[in-house]
């Protein structure tokens, strides 16, 4: 019995080695023929800490440490750094560009402060609109359908659209007001469609940047 059940150890021993050798040589001649890139896999873990650690720095105090506060509003609820704040406006104040011929009930405005100097604002109606499509950032999951559209739409205005390719560009993807974010440095961009699992971000270069505050 007892040779039995040595014997049975070393098959079980000998199997397992047999499959992570098989997996090792999988993984070298997909490396080889170009289907595993590990220089993009370890860019992306570069930036990836880079901005973590940007996070980090923005976030710290002066002393070192890193304080957070929560944050309640009436419709936002957020973690928030020490020294920062957030302003709800409701009932058509915050947005200056509201019809006053009618009235309005609910979240029309929203600031973000750091130590009182705003750093981003929403507004309920900003701008009077627009027709063309300057330019069109395009993530890996963004519908080939919507391109063309978007394309024939300014072929038809005889004007051209950039597409600016972000299929391989790292992001931060989150949930804000019911639409869904993506956020590329100090970039945001929003989905055009949230019934989809595309990613169909709208027609401009982003719906806010942080360039003037960092």
């Amino acid at each position: 019995m007892k040779k039995e059940k040595r014997k049975d150890f070393w098959i079980v021993f000998l199997n397992i080695c047999l499959a992570l050798i098989t997996i090792v040589l999988l993984g070298y001649i997909a490396y080889k023929n170009g289907h595993i890139n590990l220089d993009n896999i370890l860019n992306v873990k570069k930036e990836e800490s880079k901005t973590e650690r940007e996070e980090e720095d923005l976030f710290t105090s002066d002393n070192g440490d890193l304080t957070l506060n929560v944050y309640e509003g009436e419709i936002i609820e957020a973690i928030l750094p020490d020294g920062w704040s957030i302003v709800e406006h409701f009932d058509g104040e915050g947005s200056d560009m509201l019809p006053s011929y009618t009235s309005y009930r609910g979240l029309t405005g929203l600031e973000i402060l750091s130590n009182e100097k705003q750093i981003l604002e929403l507004e309920a109606a900003w701008g009077v609109g627009f027709v063309e499509c300057p330019k069109l950032y395009v993530f890996s999951d963004t519908n080939s359908e919507y391109i063309a559209e978007i394309q024939t739409m300014s072929n038809e205005m005889d004007s051209e659209t950039e597409i600016i390719d972000y299929s391989d560009i790292p992001y931060t993807e989150f949930t804000w007001l019911g639409r869904y974010f993506r956020r590329v440095d100090n970039y945001l961009f929003y989905d055009t469609n949230v019934d989809t699992e595309d990613f169909n971000s709208s027609c401009r270069d982003s719906i806010v940047s942080f360039n003037s505050y960092f």
